[in-house]
């Protein structure tokens, strides 16, 4: 009897364990993470923390009415400097028309020798130069970004961070139907 008795005690312990423990993820979920509180416990497709910037529009740094992508960068990221080949093929483009290329670079002025010598010595002419403090205006603190915007100018899709294959193949893809 007495086996039996401790048996079911520890059973009962663990039990109080295993819910105390769930019970102490659900209030951290709902209480640190409103995302979850909001979205009915389903993960928003942005990452958490990151800016949302579908629908912001890009129409004032647009020439002719083109879709195309705003890449943001910064000199001191590490992994923009490891996605400059991707950013070149993009700025070659396969596609006829190629799509409009925008550059931000984090903390270097449109109208400094700095920006200029970046971009020409990442192989990044012809990429239409925009005032980073715009991006920054709209929240966005990390780099690597690009984003995707249709002809009206407004941006339809954001990627953030260094592009796996398959999410450059997904951006190259995304550029080929707004032909």
């Amino acid at each position: 009897m007495m086996v039996i008795d401790r048996f079911l005690e520890r059973g009962a312990n663990i039990a109080l364990i295993v819910a105390a423990l769930f019970i102490s993820i659900r209030i951290g979920q709902v209480w640190l993470k409103p995302s979850l509180r909001s979205s009915g416990g389903q993960v928003r497709t942005s990452p958490e923390g990151l800016p949302q910037l579908r629908g912001k529009s890009v129409a004032r740094f647009q020439k002719g009415g083109t879709s195309g992508v705003l890449i943001y960068v910064s000199p001191t990221c590490h992994f923009c400097e490891e996605s400059m080949q991707f950013y070149r093929k993009l700025l070659r483009g396969s596609s006829k028309p190629r799509p409009s290329i925008l550059l931000a670079v984090a903390g270097l002025s449109p109208a400094t020798d700095d920006l200029h010598r970046y971009v020409r010595q990442r192989g990044l002419e012809g990429a239409s130069i925009v005032d980073w403090s715009r991006v920054y205006e709209w929240g966005v603190r990390n780099t690597p970004m690009v984003a995707y915007y249709d002809g009206s100018g407004i941006i339809q899709q954001v990627w953030f961070g260094k592009l796996s294959s398959v999410q450059q193949q997904e951006v190259t893809f995304v550029l080929s139907l707004s032909d």
